[in-house]
């Protein structure tokens, strides 16, 4: 049960990896943990959830707070810029809670994410663009195949928040 942060700023992308149940408790707390200003951004954020990922306890109430906090985290300074966020996930018990997300996000004016719903990692690296290089390093990290990862991250970012 955790939520990982990875910024990979060589290659202008954020990738957060969830795994195991998550509840609203954890997903509120990962997200008021995140120093905006250290994200690299550029071209978009990939929110990757494992085949383990359980978020059916994050209902609505918890999807709005969540959402309100993204947005007072990621419109200042962005303009009417909206930050790409590419949500991966390939089970189909997580993708209604996932479609919900996308849904309060788009129903909010001037909410900065622009989130879209991807079954696979290959369709959301296509979507924001990125080259092989940086889709080799977002697939290993989010299938867990690049230990050294982690350590080469800055510190208020590596904090993993687990149940």
């Amino acid at each position: 049960m955790s939520i990982r942060l990875y910024w990979l700023r060589e290659h202008g992308v954020s990738l957060t990896v969830y795994s195991g149940k998550i509840t609203p408790q954890m997903l509120l707390e990962h997200i008021r943990a995140i120093d905006p200003e250290g994200a690299p951004t550029a071209r978009g954020w990939i929110t990757y959830y494992d085949d383990t990922v359980d978020v059916s306890e994050i209902g609505l109430d918890a999807q709005i707070e969540a959402r309100d906090l993204v947005a007072a985290k990621f419109r200042e300074g962005r303009g009417e810029a909206r930050l790409r966020t590419a949500l991966v996930c390939r089970s189909r018990l997580n993708r209604p809670n996932l479609s919900l997300w996308q849904a309060c996000t788009r129903a909010a004016p001037g909410h900065p994410i622009d989130a879209e719903l991807f079954e696979s990692l290959r369709e959301a690296c296509d979507w924001l663009g990125l080259d092989a290089d940086a889709r080799r390093r977002v697939a290993a990290i989010a299938e867990g195949r690049a230990e050294a990862v982690p350590a080469a991250m800055p510190e208020p970012q590596t904090a993993e928040v687990s149940a």
